[in-house]
């Protein structure tokens, strides 16, 4: 499980900051009256998908482990 955490750590992390930049760019926009800016929710789309396609692959890994161990 730690070893996990280590290996998920930097997609999470970086998902964080970009969810927050984010969410603080909205503000400040909707203050300002103008639109997001582009660079922010490409790299937000960017982050979540490298963190969705690093959880589907951690599920498929312990899938084929649970299907080894079966077939022993």
């Amino acid at each position: 499980m730690n070893s996990f955490l280590l290996w998920f750590a930097p997609f999470l992390i970086i998902f964080i900051c970009s969810l927050s930049l984010f969410i603080l760019d909205g503000n400040k926009a909707k203050e300002e009256g103008r639109k997001r800016k582009t660079w922010i929710t490409v790299l937000f789309i960017i982050s979540f998908g490298l963190m969705m396609t690093a959880i589907v692959l951690s599920v498929l890994l312990l899938l084929l482990t649970i299907a080894i161990v079966q077939n022993m």
